[in-house]
């Protein structure tokens, strides 16, 4: 109900102006909450102020949908660079993580909606913390990807494909929690994994490497 309203029987009918008091000014036109109004005063205020009633309704909105939308927006503005993955084998470190599955779904947006080659991707992942079960699920059965579980604290498996084009490690533990839960694990995924991610592109020789570091690399920063 609007500001100083005398109850909290609000109708679904649209008002002049009264905004909703979950989204405010913001609500979209489409939400059946956008504008609620006082079914006994028709929402006008009565200076009641600080004592009016609300009910505030909320909206869940799916994470997956919401998480698939996201990184469709962020392929979408990145058509123009993408063409440079047409037929290009791609390797990433940590697939299953936060950032990973961001990639891996990317890759796919491009196969399916822009790229005229598709690009072949290659994930590695230990699932110490990524999951097994993530947002790249449905990429499982899709030929132009392979899921590997894989450590890259230890050296590379050599078994992997001769050409690799692309290499971005993203493995690694983001999380306070797995800080302290998996100290050794933090360090090693940042500085073994690096390393050996750089002898096995000695190896291949790829167009580009990208490593997804850590601000915990600067340690606590200093308060004053």
């Amino acid at each position: 109900a609007g500001s100083g309203c005398r109850t909290s029987e609000p109708s679904r009918a649209p008002c002049a102006g009264i905004p909703c008091a979950t989204y405010g000014a913001s609500a979209p036109p489409s939400h059946p909450r956008a504008h609620l109004r006082c079914a006994r005063c028709q929402g006008q205020p009565t200076g009641y102020g600080a004592r009016a009633f609300y009910r505030i309704t909320f909206v869940i909105i799916p994470m997956k949908s919401f998480i698939k939308r996201d990184f469709e927006t962020i392929a979408r503005s990145l058509t123009k660079e993408a063409s440079k993955l047409a037929g290009k084998t791609v390797l990433i470190s940590g697939g299953a993580g936060f950032l990973g599955s961001y990639f891996i779904n990317a890759f796919r947006f491009f196969n399916q909606h822009v790229l005229k080659t598709p690009c072949r991707v290659i994930s590695l992942d230990n699932h110490i913390t990524g999951s097994a079960s993530g947002l790249w699920k449905e990429a499982e059965r899709d030929r132009f990807f392979t899921f590997v579980t894989a450590d890259v604290t230890k050296p590379v498996d050599a078994a992997l494909p001769k050409t690799i084009d692309y290499i971005i490690h993203a493995a690694g533990l983001a999380s306070p929690r797995y800080y302290q839960q998996f100290p050794l694990e933090t360090i090693d995924a940042a500085f073994l994994g690096a390393k050996n991610l750089l002898v096995f592109a000695r190896a291949r020789n790829p167009k580009s490497f990208l490593f997804f570091s850590s601000s915990e690399v600067y340690g606590d920063p200093d308060a004053d």
